[in-house]
């Protein structure tokens, strides 16, 4: 590496140290704790082995000074690999610096919460996913492979990063000098040891025990959709009392969701949900996920899909709404959205389950803090939406077709991917909280520059360079499903580099 590239990396790599020990220097006298942490710190078998493995090695306190070392390794990392793939210091710095502007994002460090170690993963993920597109080869598509499984034992929406994965490969299928067995073999080993080991680890040490919070998930969304009554009642007593709360119990939540305008609705169906993980379902009676043993969770998981087997209407319902929401973090405090969501809660008081969802007594007022700057980052946060979306739509569409796309373009692309296919699966079976978004929002800035450099870059062929490849690529795609044919026809095969 000449001196000149040196400096460069110097520079990028500086900027994420100097975030590191800022973190470091302002830590707290102690670490910031919620519900969870403490089932993360009793390494309790409702929770993936990764990050409670992590806190096992490095214990409280350690976390308050790794989680935001980690996070500046990885931001150096991230900043490396952009800085090879442009060779500007100035873009590449700008992707650091844009990993670190998110609000509250130090207190995250502190915290014995997954969101700081998941983020770092995620940015770990996309400079080894970068390293990729810039020189193909099975021992980089092991890496990537190795980064996405591990995030995935952190939170399990970190499957979703293989949905990036997918589209890497396919797009990267005819170039990458490697056969298709190399590929392949150096995608699965990863996955198998990293993913099947973690599940094969959990059983040995928690045994009977092992559960997930699954089971809480699945029945909440169960509660907040309507379905057509059991054609007959289950034959286990506990199952079918569940079953029975869900048609009587939660009625009220849905009646109170179906007379509520849209935007509404999506405020107040985040807020139940959330309590229906928790004290609003008495057989869980508490916030701390730790306590429901596994027959508890099995039963729930068993009674939720029950209802969802017979509603998958309304279920896809709710998953796009949870999703519209995880996209609108700022609503809440939205100047012209708290009136009328106030309006609405006391035109309807007492509300359902009042006391345990908003945690005010009948007769207190209910009050929403509004905030003037969500009226401009609410639209930020939007655009960004729907310009990674369509980006990811773009890198998909060129996977199924097997064309690869012009770099930063790619980049952007898969960065894309990374960022909406975790946030699909945290729609799919979690809630629709800002706090989610916070995972995945360095994956999100990253996209959006690097597509912005992709038309500083080509602005003179914008017009005729991505749309030729996006109609080609959907051309493929509609051949492929209107002719059912084996997936071999979606391209040439690939060819082995002599």
């Amino acid at each position: 590496m000449s001196s000149g590239r040196r400096w460069k990396a110097a520079c990028v790599i500086g900027f994420a140290a100097a975030y590191g020990l800022y973190c470091v220097a302002r830590m707290p006298p102690g670490p910031v704790t919620a519900p969870d942490s403490y089932g993360y710190l009793a390494y309790a078998p409702i929770h993936l082995l990764g990050y409670v493995s992590f806190l096992r090695v490095v214990g409280a306190n350690g976390a308050m000074v790794a989680q935001p070392i980690l996070y500046a390794t990885a931001l150096a990392w991230l900043g490396v690999e952009t800085l090879r793939l442009t060779s500007s210091v100035t873009f590449s710095a700008a992707v650091v610096v844009a990993a670190t502007l998110i609000p509250g994002l130090r207190t995250y460090h502190y915290s014995i919460l997954t969101e700081s170690l998941f983020m770092s993963c995620v940015l770990a993920f996309l400079a080894s996913v970068f390293g990729f597109v810039r020189a193909p080869s099975a021992r980089r598509v092991a890496l990537v492979c190795a980064v996405a499984s591990l995030t995935a034992i952190i939170r399990l929406p970190g499957l979703g990063l293989f949905i990036a994965v997918f589209a890497m490969l396919l797009m990267s299928w005819r170039c990458a000098g490697v056969s298709r067995t190399e590929f392949v073999v150096a995608a699965l080993v990863p996955v198998v040891l990293i993913l099947g080991g973690e599940r094969l680890a959990a059983k040995v040490i928690h045994g009977d025990r092992l559960t997930s919070l699954l089971g809480r998930h699945v029945y909440a969304k169960a509660a907040l959709i309507e379905a057509a009554a059991p054609q007959a009642p289950s034959a286990k007593p506990e199952q079918e009392r569940l079953e029975e709360a869900l048609e009587t119990r939660y009625a009220p939540i849905r009646r109170l969701l179906a007379q509520a305008p849209p935007e509404i609705r999506a405020v107040l169906s985040v807020y139940y949900e959330t309590c229906l993980n928790t004290v609003c379902v008495p057989e869980i009676g508490t916030y701390d996920a730790t306590v429901a043993s596994k027959a508890v969770n099995d039963a729930l998981d068993r009674a939720g899909r029950r209802r969802l087997a017979r509603s998958p209407w309304g279920y896809a319902e709710l998953t796009a709404r949870n999703y519209r929401s995880l996209w609108t973090a700022f609503r809440i405090s939205d100047p012209a959205l708290v009136p009328a969501l106030k309006a609405f809660i006391d035109a309807h008081r007492p509300l359902p389950f009042e006391q345990l969802v908003l945690r005010v007594s009948p007769h207190d007022p209910i009050d929403f803090q509004v905030s003037a700057s969500a009226r401009f980052l609410q639209p930020t946060v939007t655009v960004a939406g729907w310009a990674t979306g369509c980006l990811a739509l773009l890198c998909l569409l060129a996977a199924l077709a097997r064309r690869a796309l012009p770099l930063p373009l790619m980049t952007a692309g898969l960065a894309s991917l990374a960022a909406h296919g975790i946030l699909l699966l945290y729609a799919m079976f979690g809630v629709g909280t800002g706090r989610y978004m916070l995972g995945v929002w360095p994956s999100v800035t990253t996209a959006a520059l690097f597509g912005i450099w992709w038309v500083r870059c080509h602005c003179s062929t914008l017009d005729t360079t991505g749309v030729r490849v996006l109609s080609t690529s959907f051309q493929k795609f509609v051949h492929v499903f209107s002719t059912c044919t084996d997936a071999d026809d979606i391209g040439p095969r690939a060819s082995r580099a002599e």
